[in-house]
């Protein structure tokens, strides 16, 4: 007997004693709402994220007595609107590569756990398969 798993664009086959290991990887189902971790920390929705390489402008102040005072103040305003349209798309930019990096590192860790346990279960089939009497 074969069977074979499919989990993403990953395949396991397993034969005839590796039948824990196909149950061991359609248990991955039901702990999936469960998070892992991120080197030491684990992951979870109130981590956070904040840019690294972004700079946010300062908010302007204003001192207006007059016209002239006031259209200056317009001026540094639109600067300041400008200023932060840019921060806006460094953030949104930096946000997308950080998701990518961080997805590509989660799908890493998940297949190299797999891909052990799926070896520890299959070494211990052929050293009991050895035992056969």
């Amino acid at each position: 007997m074969r069977i074979t798993v499919r989990f993403g664009s990953r395949r396991w086959h397993a034969g005839w004693g590796s039948a824990a290991a196909a149950l061991l990887l359609i248990g991955m189902d039901l702990t999936a709402a469960m998070a892992g971790e991120f080197g030491s920390r684990s992951i979870r929705r109130s981590m956070g994220w904040e840019p690294s390489y972004c700079t946010k402008p300062y908010e302007p102040s204003f001192y207006v007595t007059d016209v002239d005072d006031f259209n200056r103040a317009v001026g540094v305003f639109n600067r300041y609107v400008q200023d932060m349209k840019s921060y806006v798309a460094c953030v949104g930019s930096e946000a997308d590569e950080d998701s990518r990096t961080t997805s590509r590192a989660i799908e890493e860790g998940r297949d190299e756990a797999i891909d052990e346990a799926v070896g520890e279960v299959d070494s211990l089939r052929s050293r009991l398969e050895l035992q056969r009497p």
